[in-house]
């Protein structure tokens, strides 16, 4: 199973997914990291730019396309609307390891936390977030 972690570092879920520089896909096999590959994406460098902002978000969702869920430490509802609109589960949790949010997600271990997600981002503001 693939999942793709935001993160600036390569190791810390990033609390915030448009401000992230990576996605960390992760390959978990049998409780394991079997592989490990960082994709990057477009940030926002400043409030109102970048993906979110200007329409690069869609296109950065598809460098993950390939995964089964993209977690972050916060997103807003857009981001949460267009993971959806690719079949792609969106997580926001405080797990703040990429290794440990990726593999207890794979143990069915990592709820969504509904607080970690703000209204806005994405260009799709006006999406109201319901939990699936």
């Amino acid at each position: 199973m693939k999942i793709a972690v935001v993160s600036n570092d390569g190791e810390t879920v990033s609390r915030h997914f448009g401000k992230a520089r990576w996605f960390v896909v992760l390959t978990v096999e049998d409780g394991a990291v079997t592989a490990r590959e960082m994709r990057e994406k477009r940030p926002a460098s400043q409030p109102g730019q970048g993906e979110e902002a200007d329409g690069q978000g869609a296109r950065s969702m598809v460098l993950v396309s390939d995964c089964g869920a993209v977690i972050a430490g916060g997103m807003g509802t857009g981001a949460v609307a267009r993971l959806r609109d690719l079949g792609l589960e969106a997580i926001a949790t405080d797990e703040r390891s990429v290794d440990e949010a990726a593999l207890r997600y794979a143990r069915g271990d990592l709820p969504h936390q509904d607080d970690l997600v703000h209204v806005g981002g994405g260009g799709r503001d006006q999406v109201r977030f319901e939990p699936s």
